[in-house]
C-alpha cells in the first residue's frame, strides 16, 4: 500500500498527528472550549467528561515527549509522526509529520528519521519567521 497527496482533505486535528502536536500547546481552557461546548456539539468533535480527560491526558504525553503518533486514527493502514514547529519565543506556529505505511511504522521510532523530522522543524521555523527582508512574521 502507498501512501498518496492528501491536498484538500480536512481532517479532525485532534486524530492526526500535526494536529494533536498543536492542540496539546493549548491551555485547558481552549481546549475546553473546542472540545466541551455547545459548538463542540453543533461541530461534531464534542467529548463527554470521560473522553476529555483522557484526551487531556495524551496531550500532556504529547506535550512532555515533543511528538504524537497517529496510528491509523485517520486512514487505515497509515502511521504518522508529528512534531511542532516553533517560533522565536517558544511558541508553535505549524506541525510538520511524515507518514508511513503501518506495517513500517517501527520506521518512525527511528532516531534517523526524529532527527530528521526535528529538523525539518527547525528549518521550517526559519522559513516562517524570515520573509526574505530578515522581519519576524508571525
Amino acid at each position: 500500500m502507498g501512501i498518496g497527496s492528501r491536498a484538500g482533505e480536512i481532517l479532525p486535528a485532534r486524530l492526526t498527528s500535526g494536529g494533536q502536536v498543536l492542540l496539546a500547546e493549548l491551555s485547558p481552557q481552549v481546549l475546553a472550549s473546542l472540545y466541551t461546548s455547545n459548538t463542540a456539539r453543533t461541530s461534531g468533535e464534542f467529548l463527554d467528561a470521560e473522553a476529555f480527560v483522557r484526551f487531556r491526558r495524551r496531550l500532556d504525553l504529547i506535550r512532555q515527549t515533543g511528538s504524537a503518533l497517529n496510528r491509523e486514527r485517520t486512514e487505515r493502514g497509515v502511521t504518522a509522526l508529528g512534531m511542532v514547529v516553533r517560533g522565536p519565543e517558544g511558541q508553535a506556529l505549524a506541525a510538520i509529520s511524515v507518514s508511513v505505511p503501518s506495517n513500517r511504522d517501527e520506521a518512525l521510532e527511528s532516531e534517523r528519521i526524529r532527527t530528521a523530522l526535528t529538523v525539518a522543524c527547525r528549518e521550517g521555523a526559519v522559513d516562517l519567521r524570515d520573509d526574505g527582508a530578515g522581519t519576524f512574521r508571525p
